[in-house]
């Protein structure tokens, strides 16, 4: 009788004791993936904790203008990730990921071009735009892979508002964007994203506090501009703080990375529409931590995530907080200030 209750007592004892190790294991891998308790967690995007659960599961990529009527935006602050490409004329926009931050207000709204989507396959998100060019409307037509959110199509998720001309003036909101996928049962997470990394922040490289990129002869010079104390990079059009509508305080970045590609007219649009290779490979620069690295970058299909590596083959460190991918004709240039 006695053996029996001590083999009893061992046998707790050790379970006692895988608990514990499970426990401890738990503790240590949230510690590990940056988070400072049980309940937090890191987004995969962009990597800062989060200690609140959103209601967005399935990444939300929204264009916004960017021409000069447009500006100040609306929602950019609040995206993990924001891509700045050129469209007709030269003219940049924006592509805006959202995934742990609900924004109330994003815009203004615009419509899609081919690249655009194409880069938020890296995401599989839910593409959202109001219309679109023919080359595009043929893709959305035909890929059913991309969730195709069009205001034209369901306009009780978006609204106008007064102050700004049409078409100047349409938003939406992460809410809205999520209530429809919910309605449709796609708010679902997705977790294929670019292989960014928040291991280590950048430490090599040439120290650069100031550069400016030239996107094209219809967009002003873009720079950043790198603040020591706050290690954030303030946004610049031409000598002009590049403005939030809500807050009135200039745009920041943690990191930015210029992503040479190819670039073109469209051979059969009569609207000067601009195609953008973002699949393929090619080099670039980021810019972290206030300072300046080479990259290159991958993708060898439409499916296939971007991949980011530095000089060495490894993904590119990348400082947690937003960053902006800037794709700029391998013809262009970045021009460093110091």
């Amino acid at each position: 009788m006695l053996l029996k209750i001590v083999k009893i007592f061992a046998l707790l004892v050790l379970l006692a004791l895988i608990f514990w190790g499970y426990t401890r294991f738990n503790d240590l891998k949230s510690v590990s993936n940056g988070s400072t308790s049980k309940n937090a967690s890191v987004c995969p995007i962009c990597g800062v904790k989060i200690e609140e659960k959103s209601s967005i599961k399935r990444p939300i990529a929204v264009m916004v203008e960017n021409s000069p009527v447009a500006r100040p935006q609306s929602g950019l602050k609040d995206a993990c990730i924001v891509y700045e490409a050129v469209t007709e004329g030269g003219i940049s926009r924006f592509i805006a990921v959202y995934l742990h931050n609900n924004a109330e207000r994003i815009g203004p709204v615009r419509s899609a071009r081919t690249h655009f989507i194409d880069l938020s396959r890296d995401y599989r998100a839910a593409y959202v735009h109001c219309g679109q060019s023919n080359e595009a409307l043929s893709v959305l037509n035909h890929d059913m892979s991309v969730i195709n959110v069009d205001q034209m199509k369901l306009e009780d998720y978006f609204w106008r508002e007064k102050g700004r001309r049409a078409p100047h003036n349409l938003y939406t909101s992460t809410d809205n964007i999520v209530k429809y996928m919910d309605s449709k049962n796609l708010n679902n997470i997705q977790d294929d994203f670019p292989n960014f990394t928040y291991n280590s922040v950048l430490d090599e490289g040439t120290e650069v506090e100031h550069f400016e990129i030239d996107l094209s002869s219809a967009t002003p010079k873009v720079s950043w501009k790198y603040d020591v104390e706050s290690k954030e990079y303030t946004r610049y059009n031409g000598t002009k703080a590049h403005l939030d509508k809500e807050t009135n305080e200039p745009l920041t970045a943690k990191n930015i990375i210029v992503q040479f590609v190819r670039s073109m007219p469209n051979a059969t649009s009569n609207l000067g529409v601009i195609d953008v290779m973002v699949t393929g490979e090619g080099s670039g620069f980021l810019y972290s931590n206030g300072k300046r690295v080479e990259i290159a970058w991958q993708k060898p299909r439409l499916r296939v995530p971007t991949t980011y590596l530095t000089k060495h083959g490894d993904p590119i460190p990348l400082t947690p907080g937003i960053t902006y991918v800037m794709l700029v004709d391998e013809t262009g240039s970045t021009k460093s200030k110091k």
